[in-house]
Parts: structure tokens; C-alpha cells; sequence
């Protein structure tokens, strides 16, 4: 780690204590932690421990540190707040807001397994406050009124929660851009959760926000069809991606379950288009819709219905927590 750098920084041990290990993966480990300060404060965190083998091109150290602080600055109630920076040894840790919840991939696999699609009214509200966050983020500024130009960059399944009081939060906003820049720029070959890259990433230099909402698109058609959109195998090559995401046309939601209103395939259709100027231009444009198309089931579910819905359904996994 650069010594600048790692003077600036903390030790994590000196601020927390790990629990146990939540996941693994190439870039990171996840632990639940408690953090300590004065007079027996304490409160559960997750801390995700990065790699400092994924940090080592030139600069991407202080640019991830950068950034990180940047979106520890954004303050929504449905993103994942990030409370501090720290190192253990060469590695970076980030800690941030424990969600008490469950991400929508295993809400899909759940719900598929028990042949139970995930009720429309909640779908919507769980969108919807997808959308609130994304649109939250993507407009924000700095104390001076810059724009901060934030981009996900990994929206997915695996990066919104439900969280048990009834709640959607987007995670990982501090390190998805530097987890998507690797990954596209590995020769030949790409791993990760690639299902949600957009065709932008390929084809435009200028990134932005409508690359996070083709993401959500996307992950609307596959919480309520509980099939995955783009199903790669593990390993794939970058180019066979590259033609897939660019040329293969989503089947309309309600081709694949024939009980879904077709207004649906609308929304779904235009939040997914090839031609980033076709699509949603903003999340508040993609909530509007769907809350408008929702009014036809009665308005999106209340946070009260989430909550009760989930604990219906997740009780025992949430005993066993």
C-alpha cells in the first residue's frame, strides 16, 4: 500500500471486532463486526476486506479511496451507508450499514423453488425505491453544486436487499466501478456478475446513470419471471457477451408468464433498450411509471405490506440470524 496512503488510514482492529465470515469472493471478504468507541458504543457493521491485488494498476488505490469517500457522502434511505475507511496490512476495508435482510437473488431462487412469484405490488415498491436511490445518486452534487457523476456500474440481484423492516437498500456503491473496470478489462475473458452489463460499457466512453437503469430493467424482468435474463456460463468470453448483451432481444415478461399484464412488457421494454437514448433517462422517470402502472393493482405495496410479507415468508431464516 502507498505509505501515504496507509498513514492516512487506520488500523481495523483498532475501531472493530469481527464476528464471523459472511462471503468470499476474487475481490473481497465480508465479515460481520462490531464497531466500538467511548463509553461501550457498539453497533453491528459489515466490513468488506478488498484485495490489494485488484488495486494495484497505477493510481486505481486513491482513485477507489477517492470514490469511496465520495459516495460515503450520499445520504439516502435506500442506499447502504458507508461509515469508514481502515487497512489490515496491504488491504483496504471498507465498513459500512448492516442490512438485516436478504438480497432479491436469493429472493428469486426462493420464490422459483416454491413456485411463488414475489406479489406485483411489492415488486413495484421494491423498484421504485431502486429507482429513488439510483435517481438520488446519480444527481448528486458536491457542497459547491458540482455533479459527482456517480455511476453504479453493478447493479444486480445480488446488490439490493430487502432489508426486515420492509426496506430496499442498494449496496456497494463505493466499490462497483473499480469491480466492473476490472472485470471488462481482463484479456479475453470475463468473470463476475456480467448478466447485467449494459451495452453502453462496450460501445460509449462517457458512462452514466442509464447504464445502472438497463441493470434495473433487467432485474425487474427477472424478479417477476424468476428467470435470469442473460444466463452465461461461469467463464465466457468477452466477445461472446459483447454479442449477446448488443443483439439478443429480452422475450416480453408476460410471454414467459402469461398471467403478468402486458403493460408491464412496456416499462420492462423501454427501461432495457439497446439505445441508451430510447431508455429511461432518469430513475424518477422509471418510478413514475411504475407507479402509474401499479394504480391498476391498487397502488405499490406499503413498507408495513413488504414487512409482513417478508417475515411470512422468511421467518425461520431470520429465527436462525
Amino acid at each position: 500500500m502507498d505509505a501515504g496512503i496507509s498513514a492516512q488510514l487506520g488500523v481495523v482492529q483498532e475501531r472493530y471486532r469481527f464476528l464471523a465470515k459472511l462471503g468470499s469472493g476474487g475481490m473481497a471478504d465480508v465479515f460481520l463486526g462490531i464497531q466500538h468507541g467511548a463509553e461501550d458504543f457498539k453497533r453491528l457493521v459489515v466490513i468488506k476486506r478488498v484485495h490489494s491485488a485488484w488495486l494495484k494498476k497505477e493510481n486505481a488505490l486513491k482513485m477507489f479511496i477517492n470514490e469511496a469517500r465520495t459516495v460515503a457522502s450520499l445520504n439516502h434511505p435506500h442506499i447502504v451507508k458507508i461509515y469508514d475507511l481502515s487497512r489490515m496490512g496491504n488491504d483496504i476495508c471498507i465498513s459500512m450499514e448492516y442490512v438485516d435482510g436478504e438480497n432479491l437473488e436469493y429472493i428469486r431462487k426462493t420464490s422459483l423453488m416454491r413456485n411463488q412469484p414475489v406479489p406485483l405490488p411489492i415488486v413495484c415498491k421494491l423498484m421504485v425505491e431502486a429507482c429513488e436511490a439510483l435517481h438520488y445518486a446519480h444527481s448528486a452534487k458536491t457542497p459547491d453544486g458540482k455533479k459527482l457523476n456517480l455511476v453504479h456500474r453493478d447493479i444486480g440481484p445480488h446488490n439490493l436487499m430487502i432489508d426486515s423492516n420492509g426496506y430496499l437498500k442498494v449496496i456497494d456503491f463505493g466499490i462497483a466501478k473499480t469491480t466492473a473496470q476490472t472485470e471488462l478489462t481482463s484479456p479475453g475473458i470475463i468473470k463476475g456478475k456480467f448478466s447485467y452489463l449494459a451495452p453502453d460499457l462496450f460501445k460509449h466512453v462517457n458512462i452514466d446513470g442509464r447504464v445502472d437503469l438497463y441493470a434495473l430493467g433487467l432485474v425487474l424482468h427477472e424478479i417477476v419471471t424468476l428467470k435470469r435474463p442473460f444466463p452465461f456460463k461461469k467463464d465466457v468470453a468477452v466477445a461472446e457477451v459483447l454479442r449477446r448483451i448488443s443483439s439478443e432481444e429480452l422475450p416480453p415478461v408476460s410471454s414467459l408468464m402469461p398471467d403478468l399484464p402486458k403493460e408491464l412488457d412496456t416499462i420492462v421494454k423501454k427501461a432495457t433498450h439497446k439505445d441508451r437514448d430510447q431508455r429511461y433517462q432518469t430513475g424518477a422517470a422509471f418510478a413514475a411509471d411504475l407507479r402509474e402502472f401499479a394504480e391498476n393493482l391498487g397502488g405499490i405495496a406499503s413498507t408495513q405490506q413488504v414487512e409482513n410479507w417478508f417475515h411470512e415468508n422468511y421467518r425461520e431464516r431470520i429465527a436462525r440470524r
